[in-house]
């Protein structure tokens, strides 16, 4: 496997997991969402139903009681709205600071993941010219090799052919 295709399968799974998380925190928020929207529909309803249950307890005649009840529903109607409203308030601010978190990170991976890209890059760019000069270098010697080969074939052949001249005139023609 080459660098490209390491590069190419490391982007892709990094790709993935990125993907999937994104789609972890798409659904974590559209529940939230869905959830948020029961709960109002139903803080609503309960809104309408109080004054409703307050006029018929108030019907039955009872006075005073009646008017304590009242209040006591109006007090449970307070309470339900603030309490479910900080707890609702606090869950969605709790998970959206995990996904900003998480999202940083992931901001933080895909920088890496640049500079990683980066880096390779320039390590192939030094190792492309690392083999250049490595070829440069070898054909310049093998080169001068074949010449100095050469060279010494040529130099050998005429020393030979200079002492095989001198040695045949001194035995004389065959």
């Amino acid at each position: 496997m080459d660098n490209s295709e390491s590069n190419r399968a490391i982007r892709d799974a990094v790709q993935t997991t990125l993907n999937q998380f994104a789609d972890s925190v798409r659904a974590g928020f559209d529940g939230l969402r869905t959830q948020l929207e029961h709960e109002q529909t139903a803080r609503r309803l309960l809104t309408e139903q109080v004054p409703v249950l307050a006029t018929m307890i108030q019907k039955t005649g009872r006075g005073a009681a009646s008017e304590e009840t009242v209040q006591q529903l109006a007090d449970i109607n307070r309470r339900i709205d603030t309490t479910d409203a900080d707890a609702r308030i606090a869950r969605v601010d709790h998970d959206v600071q995990s996904s900003l978190l998480t999202v940083s990170r992931q901001d933080k991976v895909e920088r890496d993941l640049k500079n990683l890209r980066t880096s390779l890059e320039n390590f192939d760019s030094q190792a492309a010219r690392m083999v250049s000069h490595v070829v440069e270098v070898t054909t310049s010697l093998t080169e001068r090799f074949d010449s100095s080969v050469s060279g010494i074939n040529q130099n050998v052949e005429e020393r030979v052919g200079g002492f095989e001249r001198r040695w045949r005139g001194r035995i004389g023609p065959d």
